[in-house]
């Protein structure tokens, strides 16, 4: 199936999930009514903060990346929200000399620091540094793909300190962030709405990279002459 047969049958899904599922009554007793609750965010998981070693001891760092122990810094932090690798790696005596904790793989994390609600789910287990919080242990009452849609959504500007290098929160008010969590079956639905409209936002952007490819290559033959034109075909346009 190609790209464009794929975002058509996304499409009518999207559409079919709103028709079916949604509802606009969101009043705080139709909320309640219907099984939302307000929480704190540190009442449905456990927020980890990582830490970096120091750059002044060379030995803490793999520069070879032969150990696999992946350490991560906001820009590893990728819009495909999917972390495969890392920039840099640490070695086993920084892991053990600085008391590292090891973030498992499937576990949400989010930028807190100076970019704001960045966020990513780890494919493999890796390390973090100070500006990234790791959600763990999730309860029973939320659902991971939910919360993995909810935070990049929140307005963390409202909340942050205006540091002297830049925006920063810190874990006590992450702990303390309130917000509606609905009932786990709805969290559900919610989660698999946005997350087939993310596919087909992804399947649009390759779409867009390989139309963008496509251009650059005519661009290069037809500009320099090595593609022409025939003249009945420019009369046809010109009409």
């Amino acid at each position: 199936m190609n790209p464009n047969d794929e975002c058509q049958m996304m499409n009518a899904e999207i559409e079919g999930n709103h028709n079916s599922a949604l509802i606009t009554h969101n009043s705080p007793k139709a909320l309640a009514k219907g099984g939302w609750k307000k929480v704190k965010l540190g009442e449905v998981c456990k927020i980890q903060i990582g830490r970096t070693p120091s750059r002044k001891k060379t030995e803490y760092w793999d520069i070879e990346k032969l150990s696999g122990n992946y350490w991560l810094s906001i820009s590893d932090l990728s819009l495909n929200r999917e972390i495969v690798s890392s920039k840099e790696q640490v070695s086993n005596q920084a892991i053990t000399e600085c008391n590292m904790n090891l973030i498992p793989a499937g576990t949400i994390i989010m930028s807190f620091k100076l970019t704001l609600g960045k966020t990513c789910k780890l494919k493999k287990a890796a390390y973090t540094n100070e500006a990234i919080a790791s959600f763990l242990n999730l309860s029973k009452d939320i659902y991971d793909d939910y919360l993995f849609h909810y935070l990049p959504a929140v307005n963390w500007d409202s909340l942050v300190d205006q540091a002297a290098k830049g925006k920063t929160l810190n874990k006590e008010k992450l702990n303390n962030y309130k917000f509606l969590l609905p009932p786990l079956e709805q969290q559900k639905q919610i989660a698999e709405i946005l997350s087939t409209a993310q596919k087909e936002i992804d399947l649009l952007k390759q779409l867009s990279e390989k139309y963008k490819t496509q251009k650059r290559g005519l661009m290069q033959k037809m500009l320099t002459g090595i593609w022409r034109m025939a003249p009945d075909a420019v009369m046809r346009y010109e009409l």
